[in-house]
């Protein structure tokens, strides 16, 4: 703070900043150490964490640029296998920043979170909905003025982020079973996110991921494992062998398992990003052509 200048008359900025401040996320914030993640390999902790840092970097952005000032060069400028991550952790930013305007969110920020829909959520759909959730775990007073302004056909994704972001977070507490919602087709989203989140936990490893999502009840289980299919599609580097793994430990999961991984696949797709290494992933997932899935994005 003892290097930012504010002029006397914007008393106000100086007040916004102080209150961004308070909900910043530091880079260091995605390692395995801090975070309190088991260790997996290192070439695949380094990818865990290359995503995890770059979904903090695209949320800082957004949350000390404003709502209506974003920097959407970061998109560009990130590797094209990294864009979604930088887009879920702008949108991210993007609600928690719209809080900041001490009350005036109802017009600016929701304008910003609109232009963001507008501008660039076509492009993302899946991945700007999941940060919408994530913000919205952080700043949850603002579910009333944030929700109006989503698309409808993908409400769904925004439990799904907000799943992620408690397990990613608040991981000792979610992994005790605790949970934000329980509404039926709410939570089943939520847990959705969760099991994104735990291939983060568990260090990319996929026993130890069998082993956590068998802690949780029964009928969570589903969803969980269509979470972790759209990890093991979208966050890259999970080899054949864990992949057949995945199909072998599922269990009466494999639709769910499916159902995730051709989520993950259309995403990438949409946004221009229709990776190999996600449709090969997904091709194993899925035990064929992921587009032949039904999507579970749409309500």
């Amino acid at each position: 703070m003892a290097n930012i200048y504010f002029p006397p008359s914007d008393a106000l900025c100086f007040a916004s900043h102080v209150w961004r401040s308070a909900y910043a996320i530091r880079d260091r914030e995605a390692l395995s150490g801090v975070r309190g993640f088991r260790r997996g390999k290192p070439a695949v902790q380094s990818r865990l964490e290359t995503v995890g840092r770059t979904l903090i970097a695209g949320y800082r952005t957004a949350l000390f640029s404003g709502p209506q000032k974003l920097d959407r060069s970061l998109i560009s400028r990130a590797p094209i296998d990294l864009r979604g991550f930088v887009v879920e952790g702008l949108a991210m930013g993007c609600v928690v920043a719209g809080a900041a305007d001490l009350g005036s969110f109802a017009d600016s920020g929701s304008r910003g979170v609109r232009q963001f829909v507008e501008e660039i959520s076509p492009d993302y759909p899946c991945f700007s909905h999941m940060g919408f959730g994530a913000g919205l775990a952080r700043v949850p007073q603002l579910w009333d003025r944030i929700f109006g302004q989503l698309d409808a056909r993908n409400y769904r994704l925004v439990f799904d982020g907000m799943g992620f972001h408690d397990a990613y977070f608040h991981t000792r507490k979610v992994l005790r079973g605790w949970r934000r919602t329980t509404a039926s087709l709410q939570s089943a989203a939520y847990d959705q996110g969760i099991g994104r989140a735990l291939w983060f936990i568990v260090g990319g490893d996929i026993e130890r991921a069998v082993t956590a999502l068998a802690a949780f009840a029964p009928q969570r289980q589903p969803s969980l494992w269509a979470g972790l299919g759209f990890a093991l599609t979208a966050v890259g580097w999970a080899d054949d062998a864990t992949l057949n793994q995945a199909t072998t430990l599922c269990g009466d999961c494999r639709a769910e398992l499916a159902q995730g991984a051709a989520l993950a696949a259309t995403a990438l797709e949409a946004s221009g990003a229709g990776l190999e290494h996600a449709n090969s992933a997904a091709r194993v997932l899925v035990g064929g052509d992921p587009h032949l899935v039904p999507s579970r994005s749409a309500a």
